[in-house]
């Protein structure tokens, strides 16, 4: 009964799945799949054909002020450097995220008094804007590789915004770590 039941919730599953890396989005008790937003990028291919690929290489890379970090560079240059030995049959992905955000229609409506000071020293940004600063950054690893001779048929990119938290948004340095882009090379 359980192997049947397994069984049926296992190809009930893959059929309603998304078309995004991360399989994580369809929430199963709502049935809702959410789409990842469009990055301006073409997607060469589906990802379903990386799927079945073994992992050969993952990091996060960061920007501050908009610019690649040293240390981001670094790990772009090692998975330039593991793309040599697999002979042209791998795919890289590039996936990008943001510290979580407030949808206006999840706010709560408050008196003015209270929202001053409610917003007195926050920070408020569109989804719009955010979503627009993760598809640069993608684009910026999107042309580091291409700018190394990585075809565009081999690159996969998505944008997760603020789906694929890695750690706490609590603190300003758990943000930090969830602003990311994350690469990999699959093979």
């Amino acid at each position: 009964m359980i192997k049947k039941l397994t069984l049926a919730l296992l190809a009930f599953t893959t059929f309603s799945l998304s078309h995004d890396l991360y399989t994580d989005t369809y929430m199963f008790h709502s049935g809702i799949v959410k789409h990842h937003i469009e990055t301006g990028i073409p997607n060469p291919f589906n990802v379903n054909r990386i799927r079945e690929m073994k992992n050969a290489y993952h990091a996060s890379v960061y920007f501050k002020e908009g610019v690649l970090t040293e240390t981001s560079l670094q790990k772009l240059q090692e998975l330039l450097s593991a793309t040599q030995s697999h002979k042209g049959n791998y795919f890289i992905t590039v996936i990008g995220h943001t510290s979580d955000f407030t949808n206006e229609s999840h706010t709560i409506q408050l008196s003015p008094w209270a929202e001053f000071w409610h917003n007195l020293g926050s920070k408020t940004i569109s989804k719009t804007t955010l979503a627009e600063t993760v598809n640069i950054r993608i684009k910026a690893v999107y042309n580091y590789l291409r700018k190394h001779n990585i075809p565009a048929k081999k690159i996969y990119n998505e944008n997760r915004m603020n789906r694929d938290p890695l750690t706490t948004e609590a603190t300003e340095k758990g943000k930090e770590i969830n602003r990311r882009v994350d690469i990999a090379l699959y093979y």
